[in-house]
């Protein structure tokens, strides 16, 4: 996923936690679907926080038609609903390195 997240321009997707956290750290705009029915919709509560990065749309799968995905692709092409990047807001939160510094992290307390 890291390879295909790289190359992309705009991640349409589900919200749940991985993917979430991957486009996090990538920094690609996304346009979330969040899962009706997740356990205590941890979905939506994922693509609000990225919506809160400037990163994300939120579109309620009740919502979500192709009709109104090419909209929303639109509005971000036409620069109306501006996204961040790789350069943008998201780039404060993200860590690439993080699974390196948790390992050396707990292999340093495990000594």
């Amino acid at each position: 996923m890291p390879m295909v997240l790289n190359s992309a321009d705009l991640v349409i997707s589900r919200s749940g936690g991985s993917i979430t956290a991957e486009i996090s750290v990538v920094g690609v705009p996304s346009i979330l679907v969040p899962l009706p029915g997740a356990p205590g919709d941890h979905q939506t509560k994922n693509a609000e926080s990225l919506v809160r990065e400037q990163v994300a749309i939120l579109l309620p799968d009740g919502e979500c038609s192709g009709e109104r995905i090419a909209k929303e692709i639109a509005s971000i092409i036409s620069g109306e609903k501006k996204l961040h990047g790789v350069s943008g807001n998201s780039s404060g939160t993200r860590n690439k390195r993080a699974a390196k510094t948790i390992a050396a992290l707990m292999i340093e307390e495990s000594k």
